[in-house]
């Protein structure tokens, strides 16, 4: 894989925060709905349009595993000789500051912002900094962004358009969630080469990254009211509606903590017959409600398809509760010899 890996280029989505990307995307592959899906794999080659491989969410549609994944990548980079001197690499700039900012959050990086007036500034900049990227100490070890507009940075601490003149390179540090930031160093234009590898080292070493896992850090971006608007319309309706029902359960488990009460607590009584239609019906809107993650009192689609997809569980729930438990428990017995319809071994009571 190391020879593969130098003939190889990893493209990081903009996912729904670039229209002309999503444009693209649209022409390598869309899921069942003919849309854009929240992620995409595919192995292109070097005009951008040939695919070597299918096309899906992951790699799974292409390779069984990580070894047939690393075998396929040798083959496929064998065929293909490098032609780059090493000369025309360029900043990996992430589409915008907002984003830049965002992406360093997750991962756990610095951002790096050449903020500059025009182009010829930058490419001033630039000249100085790319060669320094893509080397040690800073290789992989920062997040690039451009920008020209003070307006891009206003939810950075200590960056003062009044006070910071534009053509410059800005170290920022994200917070937690990626959608806010501290100036933590600033350099002129006219620094030097060395001046720059030494301050981005400086930057790296000091960096405090923050612990966190995907569980608590959702609970506690929900928790604190932390939201992201994307760009452009999410169109991938399966994992805007995952999204909905992540930020109503963990709502539901900040409520019971709250109050102290346990799991079973503030559950409406489904199985109370003395409630009337009314009361369970009741019931039933304040719960649906809890979809309304933006909050403007009535559901969307997308809303709508997050609780859909909940109620046949809740129903199933419901229905056991009242039949005793599931089948083994009601003392019913699997047909001899077990389910034989979907092929293979008989797989017994479920």
């Amino acid at each position: 894989m190391v020879e593969a890996s130098r003939n190889f280029v990893c493209i990081r989505l903009a996912t729904y925060e670039s229209q002309k990307e999503a444009d693209y995307m649209a022409k390598l592959y869309t899921g069942k709905s003919g849309e854009v899906e929240n992620t995409t794999f595919v192995i292109l080659a070097p005009d951008g349009e040939t695919k070597l491989t299918r096309a899906g969410r992951g790699p799974f549609v292409a390779y069984r595993n990580g070894s047939s994944m690393a075998k396929g990548l040798d083959r496929i980079a064998k065929k293909y000789k490098v032609k780059s001197s090493g000369t025309d690499v360029e900043l990996p700039y992430a589409d915008t500051a907002r984003l830049g900012l965002n992406l360093a959050a997750a991962d756990n990086q610095p951002l790096v912002v050449v903020y500059a007036e025009d182009s010829q500034a930058s490419n001033s900049i630039e000249a100085k900094l790319v060669p320094l990227a893509w080397k040690e100490p800073a290789v992989g070890k920062f997040v690039f962004a451009k920008s020209s507009e003070a307006l891009d940075l206003k939810s950075i601490k200590g960056f003062n358009s009044d006070e910071i003149e534009l053509n410059c390179i800005l170290l920022i540090e994200p917070d937690k969630f990626g959608q806010k930031g501290t100036l933590v160093a600033r350099l002129d234009q006219s620094a030097n080469q060395e001046t720059i590898e030494a301050k981005l080292a400086e930057v790296s070493k000091n960096y405090r990254r923050i612990k966190k896992d995907h569980r608590s850090h959702v609970k506690a971006g929900i928790d604190q009211g932390v939201t992201w608007t994307s760009k452009i319309k999410v169109t991938d309706a399966q994992a805007e509606a995952a999204r909905v029902r992540m930020r109503v359960r963990m709502r539901g488990e900040s409520g019971e903590r709250k109050s102290g009460r346990g799991d079973k607590a503030g559950r409406p009584d489904r199985d109370n017959r003395s409630s009337g239609s009314a009361d369970r019906a009741q019931k039933f809107v304040e719960h649906a409600m809890k979809f309304d993650i933006d909050g403007d009192g009535k559901l969307n689609r997308t809303e709508l398809e997050a609780l859909a997809a909940e109620l046949p569980s809740r129903e199933k729930s419901r229905v056991e509760g009242r039949s005793g438990g599931s089948r083994e428990r009601s003392g019913r017995r699997p047909p001899p010899g077990g389910d034989r319809s979907g092929g293979g071994r008989p797989r017994g009571p479920r």
